[in-house]
């Protein structure tokens, strides 16, 4: 599993030769962390309104995504104080977090290549870690940006970073739901159904009553009993199947044989 640090630079998985390991580990972090910043910096193209209304209300505020730019560009928002005052500063990097979750919906449409949807995805990725390199102590939004970075990982797939990326959003906030329930969801696809339990059976100490929450632990609940009603019905009916063949078949053993069909000379 990689470990998510903070000034982690997201970018392209590259296979490492097998001669000279530790070299070639150094060369691919070099080009990594030459790289990936310059891709994760790219504007995604030709942003709809369409796409812009599914995003959070500070997504039209930020830098380099409408007609704003930071303070030093000389046309910040007028509503960028309010957002700063909210987020603290790390406004400033939050049109990184902005177009990831742009990505991430454009990697959904369908017609997608799956080379296209992962570069949506990885792109996602590297935004997510940009706002966390650069976010500022007391950043409200920390728990979020890790749990939508555990999405875009959950998505690649790559679970093993995504339940990485989750569990450090129950550390940045504990009583962040979504930070159980959507690693409840990888936990299930990988078969780690009692882990995904007693995750979810956590938060609900922490959040008692919480309706998300307990709408994925009876989810789960109510998926393993209804697969162990439709096994317990399928034994039961190939039992019942196996009783009546061997009823017939009994039958069909002791039963006298008839005396073959005479006919009649011609």
């Amino acid at each position: 599993m990689n470990t998510i640090k903070p000034n982690a630079v997201a970018g392209p998985c590259l296979s490492a030769p097998q001669a000279f390991p530790a070299l070639s580990r150094w060369l691919v972090t070099g080009l990594l962390a030459l790289v990936a910043p310059f891709a994760a910096a790219q504007v995604p193209a030709n942003i709809t309104p369409g796409e812009l209304a599914l995003l959070p209300e500070y997504c039209v505020d930020v830098q380099a995504t409408t007609r704003f730019t930071d303070p030093m560009g000389g046309n910040p928002s007028p509503r960028a104080p309010a957002w700063v005052a909210a987020m603290g500063e790390t406004f400033w990097a939050m049109h990184h977090h902005c177009w990831a979750l742009l990505r991430m919906h454009r990697s959904r449409q369908p017609g997608l290549s799956a080379p296209q949807r992962e570069g949506q995805i990885r792109g996602a990725i590297g935004d997510y870690i940009y706002v966390l390199n650069n976010e500022r102590p007391g950043f409200p939004l920390k728990p979020e940006i890790f749990a939508r970075l555990g999405e875009a990982y959950a998505a690649l797939p790559a679970p093993g970073e995504a339940l990485e990326a989750y569990q450090k959003s129950r550390e940045a906030k504990a009583d962040y739901w979504p930070a159980y329930t959507w690693a409840s969801d990888t936990l299930m696809v990988l078969g780690r159904r009692k882990e995904a339990i007693e995750l979810l059976e956590q938060g609900l100490s922490i959040m008692p009553g919480n309706p998300e929450i307990t709408r994925k632990l009876d989810q789960i609940k109510r998926g393993a009993s209804a697969k162990a009603t439709a096994v317990s019905k399928s034994s039961a009916r190939e039992a019942a199947a196996r009783r009546t063949s061997a009823s017939a078949s009994a039958s069909v053993s002791s039963a006298p044989m008839g005396e073959p069909k005479r006919t009649s000379p011609k």
